[in-house]
This record gives structure tokens, C-alpha cells and sequence, in this order.
């Protein structure tokens, strides 16, 4: 018996913030649409955006994939501070990409040299719990 009642008082501990996180997730993911819809990108067009609430960063992430004619853009950034943590750009026809740089944190940016490097860092942070 005092098995059990210890166990309900660890879910009720935990309870709250299985909730949270729920809520934080849901909240995310509206600021994620909005955020998709005001950088002016658009699904018809072969855009697309996916969202993760980051608990180790406390952050609405959104990874946006741009395409248009002239190219394919890139980026993670927080959805609702608009800080940026990664970017990647490619113009049709080059052979490098015009842009690639991760910022880990806001004393640090780095270049990267490809997608591979972009897409190992965009996922550390799509992936992070």
C-alpha cells in the first residue's frame, strides 16, 4: 500500500509537467505555422517547415526548407524569438553553397562547407529533447 501511494504521489510530481510539455509542444507548433506563413514561404511552391520544442535549449525551434527558382534555403531559428541557429543556401548552378553557417550559441557562428554539416547540426538541435 505505501507502494502505491508513493507511486501516485511521483505521478502527481511528474504530472504537471508531462502537461506542460504538452502545452509547450502545442504552442510551438502554432508559432511554427505562423512563422512558416510570415517568412512569406509557401507549401504550393515545394516549401515546407517542421517544428520541435528544444526542453534542453527552452525553445520553439522551426526548420524551414525554402525552394524557388533561384535556389534552396535553409534554417532553424526559434519560431517565437526568431533567433538563428542555423542557415544553409544554394544557388542553382553554383558548386558551393552560397551561404552555411551554425550559431550554437550567440557568441559563437561558424561556417560550414556543405549540406552534410548543416543537416548534422540541424538535426543536434530538430532531435535534442
Amino acid at each position: 500500500m505505501r507502494t502505491l501511494f508513493a507511486g501516485a504521489i511521483f505521478f502527481a510530481a511528474i504530472a504537471p509537467s508531462a502537461a506542460q510539455l504538452v502545452a509547450d509542444k502545442e504552442r510551438c507548433a502554432r508559432a511554427a505555422e505562423t512563422s512558416f506563413r510570415l517568412s512569406g514561404w509557401k507549401t504550393e511552391n515545394g516549401s515546407a517547415y517542421r517544428s520541435h520544442y528544444n526542453r534542453t535549449l527552452g525553445a520553439c525551434l522551426i526548420e524551414i526548407e525554402g525552394r524557388s527558382q533561384y535556389g534552396l534555403t535553409k534554417s532553424v531559428s526559434d519560431a517565437i524569438e526568431g533567433r538563428t541557429y542555423a542557415i544553409y543556401m544554394w544557388i542553382t548552378g553554383g558548386n558551393k553553397p552560397m551561404m552555411c553557417q551554425l550559431i550554437p550559441s550567440e557568441k559563437e557562428k561558424r561556417d560550414c562547407a556543405n549540406e552534410e554539416e548543416y543537416k548534422a547540426f540541424a538535426a543536434s538541435l530538430m532531435e535534442q529533447p
